[in-house]
């Protein structure tokens, strides 16, 4: 069977028979690709950590994410027993906190919170819990998940 072109004036066949040497070659080429280069194609790279511990009274507690990518998926899902502030920071922010003008994320909590961005560059970014403006230890739980192609 043969696919013709239907303008122009040849008759030449567009594409060559299921069975003609040059397409099984090219079938046999683009197969290879998709097997060795699966990353990009198949699946995006998926990394998770997860920690436990706590904020003592009056202070901060800091994770570095080392080395995300730009368009990064970041997931953080945090579960506190008291309230705390949360912030996303990039290096640069880190080095000024607390005098942050624009940190990619803060929230408060007092018990769950869930969050997720796009990473704008790639780079160092660091989760802080701060627990400044309390006079108790908060216990935490924190679940972190990035993922990138």
């Amino acid at each position: 069977m043969h696919v013709f072109m239907t303008s122009g004036c040849s008759s030449e066949p567009l594409f060559p028979a299921k069975n003609h040497p040059a397409c099984l070659r090219l079938c046999v080429l683009v197969l290879l690709a998709l097997v060795w280069c699966p990353g990009s194609i198949v699946k995006a790279k998926e990394q998770s950590a997860a920690l436990s511990g706590a904020v003592e009274a009056g202070k901060t507690y800091a994770v570095r994410l080392r080395n995300l990518p730009k368009g990064a998926i970041l997931a953080v899902k945090l579960q506190a027993s008291d309230a705390l502030v949360v912030w996303l920071l990039s290096e640069e922010s880190f080095k000024v906190f607390p005098l942050v003008k624009k940190p990619l994320f803060r929230g408060e909590t007092s018990g769950k919170l869930e969050f997720s961005l796009l990473i704008p560059e790639s780079s160092h970014y660091f989760i802080v819990l701060d627990n400044r403006d309390h006079k108790k230890d908060r216990k935490f739980s924190l679940g972190i998940k990035a993922a990138a192609e």
